[in-house]
Formats: C-alpha cells, sequence, structure tokens
C-alpha cells in the first residue's frame, strides 16, 4: 500500500510513501525521497535542498483537504489523525491520511499543458470516457517492473490479493451498480466503478461516501 511520484515535474526526484509493516498504523509507514527515508518521527518536517519538496508529519484534520478524505478511519468528523503533506514546487499538493495498513489519497494539480491520462482520467472534459475499462484499454492495467518506484518489501506475514470489478460477483456488482447510481446520481466512469467496487468488498455503507473525487477542466 503506497503511493509513489516520480519524473520531470518533480526536478528528477522521486518520493515513495508505503507501508512496509508489520506494525500498524503510522509506525508501519516510511517515506523515501530519492531512496533515502525522511521524516522519520512524528511530528517532523523536511525541505529538500533545492526547494522542490516541503514536506510535514503530523497529526492533521482529514476534511480540511477533502470531505470525503477521513473516510477510512471510521472516527469522528473533524478529528486529527496522523497524516502526510507534501508541497511541491511544480504546483502540486498530496495529502495522505494513513489508516492501519492503507491510505486515502488527496491529490491537487493543475491540468497539464500536454496530454494526461491514468486513474482519475485524461482530463478532455468528457466523464464518460474514464471508467475502468476504458482506462485499461488506453494504458493497460498494470505498471512495468522496470518502471515501479516501490522497492521496499511489505514485513506483513501474507500477500494481499489484488482485486478488481470482475472479482465482484455478477448479482453483487448488479446490486452494487444500483446502489451506487441511487446515492450518487451524478457518478460516471471511474467515481462510478469507484464507487461499485467499494461496495462490493466494502460494503453497502460506501455506497454514498465514495472516496475518489474528480475534476475536469
Amino acid at each position: 500500500t503506497g503511493v509513489a511520484v516520480g519524473g520531470a515535474r518533480i526536478g528528477g526526484h522521486t518520493l515513495v510513501v508505503e507501508w512496509v509493516g508489520p506494525m500498524k498504523g503510522r509506525e508501519g509507514f516510511k517515506v523515501f525521497w530519492d531512496s533515502e527515508e525522511i521524516l522519520g518521527s512524528y511530528p517532523s518536517k523536511f525541505e529538500s535542498a533545492d526547494g522542490q519538496l516541503s514536506a510535514a508529519f503530523a497529526a492533521t484534520a482529514p476534511s480540511a483537504f477533502h470531505r470525503e478524505a477521513e473516510r477510512l478511519t471510521g472516527g469522528v468528523a473533524g478529528a486529527k489523525l496522523p497524516s502526510y503533506y507534501f508541497q511541491f514546487a511544480a504546483d502540486l499538493n498530496i495529502y495522505v491520511l494513513l489508516g492501519p495498513d492503507n491510505i486515502n489519497v488527496v491529490l491537487e494539480s493543475r491540468k497539464l499543458p500536454v496530454k494526461q491520462d491514468g486513474y482519475c482520467g485524461n482530463f478532455n472534459g468528457e466523464a464518460g470516457d474514464d471508467g475502468s475499462d476504458q482506462i485499461r484499454t488506453r494504458m493497460g492495467s498494470m505498471v512495468a517492473p522496470s518502471q515501479l518506484l516501490f522497492h521496499h518489501e511489505s514485513e506483513a506475514s501474507t500477500v494481499p490479493q489484488h482485486l478488481t470489478i470482475a472479482d465482484c460477483r455478477q448479482q453483487q456488482r448488479e446490486h452494487a451498480m444500483q446502489l451506487c447510481r441511487s446515492m450518487q446520481p451524478q457518478a460516471g466512469g471511474v467515481l462510478l466503478d469507484s464507487c461499485i467496487f467499494d461496495v462490493c468488498f466494502g460494503g453497502d455503507q460506501y455506497a454514498g461516501d465514495d472516496g475518489l473525487a474528480e475534476s475536469e477542466a
């Protein structure tokens, strides 16, 4: 479980946040900037020498970053929880809320001046072509091993199963689709797929509380 960033937009650097275990919660996560561990204590801050990254590890209220950000906690709304906040010079901000061995991520970024595509869609103003099947057709379903930024093996005793909507039983999938369309009538494309996945494998309580937010300009 984690999130990673790399490429020319952040000056050729790499940032990796991942759960390495075996401890649950904040003690099981690590952050690496160009393969060097940062934010190793709680709370703590980090500033890169070239000004590309400003980072903080502290207790913050997830709702300050997005209304859906605290959905994985099941806790009290507005509570301050262990979180990472990364601010890049390239007009890119990433908020990471830590769960036991999972995360919620809020990514803030302007539309790129070049073509872009990925889990949040291609930002062409047409949400209808941003479903999971369309994205997989355009980009494939897996990152090539040579392009992976995660290089630290988890100390978990079992390897988590990678599930997709295709693993959801047809009857349950139809139920999830009906419930999601009822609770989120404006959702479509990847937003609808995300809701269906959550209901299939998490439960009906997630139908009105989808964790993926998308906007197209």
